[in-house]
């Protein structure tokens, strides 16, 4: 994510670290919650599982 990757970048202009942690990648069938950003254009927000 470019937001947090510029949030983590050190002071000193060395490389920067990303400690997030990713889930499997999506597949058929799996139900996720989106964004219309406009006609064409969508955000996947999270994949909804059951619990």
């Amino acid at each position: 994510m470019c937001v947090k990757a510029a949030m983590n970048a050190p002071t000193n202009g060395g490389p920067c670290t990303d400690k997030s942690k990713y889930l499997e990648k999506l597949k058929a069938g799996d139900t996720v919650l989106v964004y219309q950003l406009s006609d064409s254009k969508f955000v996947i927000i999270d994949k909804v599982v059951s619990l």
